[in-house]
C-alpha cells in the first residue's frame, strides 16, 4: 500500500530522532548536535552526530547519514515502508489501510499463522532441550561441544525429540491445524494412508530468523550414532521452503550479527550453524552462514547493506576451492571486497576454536588474502602453462576482472599478467574487449555518488541555505539559476530550501544519492561560517560562480569583434557589450576582494 507523502512527512516531523538514535548509541551534547561513537563503523574518537533541529544523523568518519527512517532501516534491517509503519504509532499518526480482497486477507492470515507456528515450534524445541527428560541427548551433545547455556538461550537452540509426532502433538494442543504445520515445513504428509509426521526428529535445532528476528524455519543437526527408519540419515537437515522461508534470501545468524558487522566493517561467511554459534560465543560476533545452499546474489545484496567487506571461509579441499571460484563472480557483481581465510589444522572454525582457542582464530583473521588471488591461481593451474592454456585462462578471467571498478581492474590486470606470464597490454586488451562485448558478468552495482562530486562553491552555498536561510535566500533568488547549477535535481532542492521547507523534506525529495549525502553532511556540519560573515560569504560564492562565465563571454566577444566588419553596427554592438562586461567583471572582482578561505 502506498502511504501519502504528506503522511510520511508528518510522521518524520513528529518523531524525535534523538530519542530513536539513543536506543542504539550513547550520545553527549555538543552545541546544537549530539555526539557519539558511530554504530556503522569501528572508531575510537566519536564522529557520529545527531542534529535534532534538522532531523538528521551523520557520521563524519564513514559518511553514513540520513533521517529517522533511514536510521531505523540501517540498524533494524527493515524496509522503508516497515520503518514508516513502526514509527507511525509512537508519532501518533494513524495509517489507514485500504480494504483488502478476500484472497489478500487469506494470504496475510496464512503468512501470519506460519510465523506463529514457527515461533511456537522454537519455544517447544528449546523447552525440550532445557527442561524435559527427552531432551537429555541434546543437552549432552551441546555440552560435549562446549556450547554454554547463555549461548543456547541467545540463539534459541533446541532439541527435537526422536519421536514421530512430538511436535505435531504439541502444536495441535496449541490450536494449530496439521495442514498449517506441514505448510510451515515442520511436518510431512505420509505417502501411504492419512496423517503426517514430524520433519525433524532426534536433532539439535537451530531456528533461522529473518532480519526482524522472526523465526522462519530451522536447521537440524543429527545426534551422533542415531539413524532414522533403519537407514543412515543425513547429518544436517535444512528446512524446506515455505511462504515465509526462501533459503536463497536468508543468512543464518544475521539478526544477531548485523550490529557487529557494522561495527567491525566486515562479515565472516562460514558454512555451518555451529561455526556461527561458536564464533559468537568466543566474542567474534560478525559471522553468518548460508542455510544449506550455495551463496546467492540475494544473500550478498542483503549483506552489503551492513558492510562491503566479506571474509569467506571455504574448505581447503578441491570442492571448497571450486566453491570459492564459483562465488567470486557473485562478489564482483555485488561490488564487495572478498577476502579468503585458511584455517590450518581444523576442518572448520567451530573445531578450531574448540581445539586451539579464539585467539588463534583472531590471529588468522589478520592473515587473509584477496579471494581473487586464489581464483587467478586456480584458473592458471587448471588450464596449464602452454600458450593455449594461458589464453584459455585469460579468456576465463577477463570477464571477471572487467566487473571490477576501474582502479581495481588495473591492479588485477597486472596480477593476471604476472601469473599467466603474459604482457600486461594483452590482458588489458582482453578485459576491455570483455567490457565492450558484453561477455563479462552482470555489471556491478555502482556505489552511491559521493557528495564531493559537487563543486566547493555549491557545497558551501547549500550549507548557507540550510543554516541561514533568511539571510541567504534574497541573494540566491536574484541569481541566475543556471549560474548555480545545470542539474534539475540540485535546483529543485534549492527551491525546496528557499520555500522554507525542512531539510528532511529536501532530502526525501531527491533521488540523487550524492545530493542526499551532500544535504545530510551540510546539515550536520556546524560553524562553517560565522553568522556575521554569511551575507558576504554568499555574495562571494555567487561571484566565484559568475566570474568564469564572464571571462568565457569576453573571449567569445574578442573573437567576434575581430571577425565583424570594421566600423559596422555589429562591431559597435559587440564592443558595447564588451564594455558592459568589463564593468561587471570589476564589480564581481570587488566582491571577491578581501575574501577568506574556508575548508
Amino acid at each position: 500500500m502506498a502511504i501519502p507523502r504528506e503522511l510520511i512527512d508528518q510522521i518524520r516531523d513528529r518523531c524525535d530522532i534523538l530519542e530513536v538514535v539513543q536506543r542504539h548509541v550513547t550520545l553527549k551534547r555538543r552545541g546544537s548536535a549530539w555526539l557519539g561513537l558511530c554504530p556503522f563503523h569501528q572508531e575510537k574518537t566519536p564522529s557520529f552526530n545527531v542534529v535534532p533541529a534538522k532531523g538528521i544523523y551523520y557520521c563524519f568518519g564513514c559518511g553514513e547519514g540520513g533521517d529517522v527512517f533511514k536510521f531505523l532501516m540501517k540498524t533494524q534491517g527493515v524496509g522503508f515502508m516497515d520503518a514508516v509503519r513502526e514509527l507511525a504509532g509512537p508519532a501518533g499518526v494513524v495509517i489507514e489501510e485500504r480494504e483488502l480482497t478476500p484472497d489478500e486477507q487469506r494470504r496475510i492470515r496464512k503468512r501470519a499463522t506460519l510465523y506463529d507456528v514457527c515461533e511456537a515450534a522454537a519455544d517447544f524445541f528449546q523447552q525440550v532441550l532445557l527442561a524435559r527428560p527427552d531432551g537429555a541427548p541434546g543437552r549432552a551433545y551441546l555440552e560435549q561441544r562446549g556450547i554454554t547455556r547463555e549461548t543456547i538461550e541467545r540463539f534459541r537452540i533446541g532439541y527435537a525429540p526422536n519421536q514421530w509426532s512430538a511436535l505435531l502433538d504439541h502444536l495441535h494442543s496449541r490450536g494449530f491445524p496439521e495442514a498449517m504445520v506441514v505448510a510451515a515445513g515442520l511436518a510431512r504428509s505420509r505417502e501411504r494412508g492419512s496423517g503426517s509426521f514430524d520433519f525433524f526428529r532426534g536433532r539439535v535445532m537451530f531456528p533461522i530468523f529473518d532480519e526482524r528476528s522472526r523465526v522462519l524455519s530451522f536447521g537440524g543437526r543429527l545426534i551422533e550414532d542415531q539413524s532414522h527408519d533403519g537407514r543412515e540419515a543425513p547429518k544436517y537437515f535444512n528446512g524446506v521452503e515455505s511462504d515465509i522461508y526462501h533459503k536463497q534470501r536468508v543468512l543464518y545468524g544475521l539478526s544477531h550479527a548485523r550490529t557487529a558487522i557494522q561495527r567491525e566493517d566486515r562479515a565472516i561467511l562460514v558454512e555451518g550453524y555451529f561455526d556461527v554459534v561458536s564464533l559468537a560465543q568466543a566474542g567474534i560476533e560478525e559471522a553468518v552462514a548460508t542455510c544449506g545452499t550455495a551463496l546467492t546474489p540475494d544473500q550478498l545484496r542483503i549483506l552489503r547493506r551492513f558492510s562491503p567487506r566479506v571474509i569467506a571461509l571455504f574448505d581447503a579441499d578441491q570442492a571448497g576451492i571450486k566453491a570459492a571460484v564459483r562465488a567470486m563472480p557473485l562478489f564482483a557483481e555485488a561490488q564487495m571486497e572478498a577476502l579468503r581465510l585458511d584455517i590450518p589444522g581444523a576442518k572448520d572454525p567451530d573445531e578450531l576454536i574448540r581445539e586451539q582457542g579464539a585467539e588463534t582464530f583472531r590471529t588468522l583473521l589478520s592473515k587473509t588474502e584477496p579471494l581473487m588471488e586464489l581464483v587467478i591461481r586456480w584458473h592458471a593451474e587448471e588450464n596449464g602453462a602452454t600458450p593455449l592454456g594461458r589464453q584459455r585462462a585469460l579468456e576465463q578471467l577477463a570477464p571477471l576482472v572487467a566487473a571490477f571498478p576501474e582502479v581495481a581492474r588495473a591492479s588485477l590486470a597486472r596480477r593476471v599478467a604476472d601469473v599467466l606470464y603474459l604482457p600486461e597490454v594483452q590482458v588489458t586488451r582482453q578485459v576491455r574487449r570483455s567490457r565492450a562485448g558484453g561477455d563479462q558478468p552482470a555489471p556491478a552495482p555502482q556505489r552511491a555518488p559521493d557528495a564531493t562530486r559537487f563543486s566547493r562553491g555549491l557545497r558551501h552555498l547549500i550549507w548557507l541555505l540550510i543554516h541561514h536561510t533568511e539571510l541567504v535566500a534574497p541573494l540566491v533568488q536574484r541569481a541566475d539559476p543556471t549560474l548555480i547549477s545545470e542539474s534539475h535535481a540540485v535546483l529543485d532542492c534549492i527551491a525546496t530550501l528557499l520555500q522554507g521547507h525542512p531539510l528532511t523534506t529536501a532530502i526525501a525529495g531527491t533521488e540523487d544519492e550524492g545530493l542526499r549525502s551532500l544535504l545530510v553532511a551540510a546539515g550536520a556540519q556546524q560553524g562553517l561560517y560565522a553568522e556575521e560573515r554569511v551575507p558576504a560569504a554568499a555574495q562571494q560564492i555567487l561571484a566565484r560562480l559568475e566570474l568564469p562565465r564572464i571571462e568565457q563571454r569576453q573571449a567569445q566577444l574578442h573573437r567576434a569583434i575581430d571577425a565583424a566588419p570594421p566600423g559596422s553596427d555589429e562591431q559597435r554592438g559587440l564592443i558595447s557589450e564588451r564594455v558592459r562586461l568589463i564593468m561587471l567583471k570589476k564589480s564581481v572582482e570587488a566582491v571577491l576582494q578581501g575574501r577568506f578561505e574556508q575548508d
